[in-house]
């Protein structure tokens, strides 16, 4: 399960709640402005991922889906091969690929999407304006907005995927 994010402002979407089913098909519903809801033709799919406006599928092959309102960059995914893992933020989109590396598409306003030399990651998260990795030795990486100190990871270690 996804679930997207929910913006109150007039000027935004609403929220949408995404469903990844046993035998690889996708189900999505709720707000639908954007065509994020759109995804009743994936197969073979894996894992899911929602964001705002946006929802991404990673099917066994590992190239990844989107169904996504393109104009802040999200929709660039089409291209990335041979992924792991997939998480959306509000504004951004990020992966782990199988070689440990992670790729990012979206705005890059306060850098949130400065993930290029990342290596070794097992698992990455989206926030809202900023990216944290976990490296196969536990260790934290963070990029993006700064000012509520949530990329202050820099000191941790043997963080353990639950």
């Amino acid at each position: 399960m996804a679930a997207g994010n929910v913006r109150t402002a007039s000027n935004t979407g609403r929220s949408h709640t995404v469903g990844l089913r046993s035998d690889g098909t996708v189900w999505a519903t709720g707000w639908n402005g954007d065509g994020q809801c759109e995804v009743g033709g994936w197969r073979d799919v894996t894992a899911v991922a929602a964001g705002w406006r946006r929802t991404l599928g990673l099917p066994a092959n590992g190239r990844v889906l989107a169904a996504v309102r393109g104009s802040e960059g999200q929709r660039d995914v089409q291209s990335w091969r041979e992924m792991g893992a997939l998480s959306c933020g509000d504004w951004h989109s990020v992966g782990v690929r199988s070689d440990g590396s992670a790729p990012a598409s979206g705005n890059n306003r306060l850098g949130q999407c400065d993930v290029e030399g990342w290596r070794d990651l097992v698992a990455i998260s989206a926030g809202c304006l900023h990216t944290v990795g976990l490296r196969a030795d536990g260790r934290a990486e963070a990029t993006g907005e700064r000012a509520a100190g949530a990329c202050e990871v820099r000191a941790w270690s043997g963080v353990q995927l639950p």
